[in-house]
């Protein structure tokens, strides 16, 4: 008698794989906020170009009554 004969009879149903480790539910990371303290060593933003003040009246416009 060999030993596969005494072994006992089981069905071997083939194991799923395991599920790929996932970390737990987490938060979206935080989007990154618009830098209100720029770094005053980095240069500006260029600014469009716009004259400072009120602009000259144009044709039609009323002037301004003091």
């Amino acid at each position: 008698m060999s030993d596969f004969d005494r072994a006992p009879i089981s069905a071997q149903t083939p194991q799923p794989p395991d599920p790929p480790v996932t970390p737990p539910d987490q938060p979206p990371p935080t989007p990154i906020p618009p830098d209100t303290n720029p770094d005053p060593t980095r240069d500006p933003p260029e600014q469009p170009m716009q004259p400072i003040g009120d602009p000259p009246p144009g044709p039609g416009d009323a002037p301004p009554v003091a």
